[in-house]
């Protein structure tokens, strides 16, 4: 709406134009407000984007996995206190289907080296099983073989995007929308509730599991910069945090470090993790089945 502007006749003091000049030029700069539509819009765009160019990029993964109290392993016996891992974490994107594949490739633990580390590559990429599915299954197993505390195959560092991709944006309902300046500048926060079924994240026996939590995202360009994950199921209760940094190569915000927390009802201890993420560069299979890691 265009304002009323009355003439006014009089004697403007020295000084007195730029100061009025100053203000007009603050008004005119002032942000639109911030609404829960047009930053779920952005973040979308931006998870579609992250989705095409974060695929197949590889980082390094240093993983530090700890427990309190006695918790069993599934082959019988006492797991460790801790256990490290060092690994390269990737996501590879089927050419024939619109799915990520996680896929965690540990090649140390506990500084000791694991020996079959490049026959897991061929195996997984030069020698794919028959069908997506069965190939999505043996990369989720090899990506869970050393995790200590419980077994879980939801410990990737960017699964809460998923809430994020327009495609399942309508699966939840998002809400208390606020500013949260200790997490950076431009940073808003949106709390989020799974409402549909089938869920994403299913348990033992396909049965359904809610997922909430909360995102960070920044306003002005949709770039994620923390999520929260949390799950229940039956007296085990997930708490997955991600933070994000600026990555100027990839032009992107790529995973800086990984929090998960489990607590088991039945032990009272919990089973926490912390993986940190450096090293990123590109990985491609080559049609003549020749893996080739390049460099940025």
């Amino acid at each position: 709406m265009r304002p009323v502007v009355t003439a006014v006749i009089a004697v403007i003091a020295p000084g007195a134009l730029a100061a009025l000049t100053a203000t007009a030029i603050v008004c005119a700069q002032t942000p639109a407000p911030v609404t829960l539509t047009d930053l779920l819009a952005r973040a979308g765009a931006y998870v579609t984007d992250f989705e095409t160019r974060f695929s197949n990029v590889v980082a390094e993964e240093h993983y530090v996995q700890q427990t309190s109290g006695n918790v069993r392993a599934p082959h019988g016996g006492l797991q460790p206190a801790m256990r490290t891992l060092v690994s390269d974490f990737l996501l590879v994107k089927l050419p024939s289907q619109d799915v990520w594949l996680p896929f965690r490739d540990v090649f140390e633990v506990d500084g000791k080296p694991v020996r079959d580390r490049q026959d897991r590559l061929t195996k997984l990429f030069l020698q794919p099983a028959a069908t997506a599915v069965q190939q999505a299954e043996q990369i989720v197993a090899e990506s869970a073989r050393y995790n200590i505390g419980i077994t879980r195959n939801i410990n990737i560092p960017v699964l809460a995007l998923t809430v994020l991709d327009p495609r399942y944006q309508r699966r939840f309902a998002f809400s208390h929308l606020k500013e949260d300046r200790k997490v950076g500048s431009d940073v808003w926060s949106i709390e989020y509730i799974e409402r549909e079924r089938p869920t994403l994240i299913r348990g033992a026996g396909g049965i359904d599991l809610i997922t909430q939590g909360r995102l960070w995202i920044e306003a002005s360009t949709g770039r994620v910069v923390k999520t929260e994950l949390v799950n229940n199921d039956r007296g085990v209760r997930a708490t997955i945090t991600t933070t994000y940094r600026f990555d100027p190569g990839f032009n992107l915000n790529v995973p800086a470090d990984m929090h998960e927390e489990y607590f088991l009802s039945s032990v009272g201890a919990p089973v926490v993790g912390t993986a940190t993420y450096s090293n990123f560069r590109r990985f491609t299979v080559e049609v003549d089945e020749k893996i080739r890691r390049d460099q940025r």
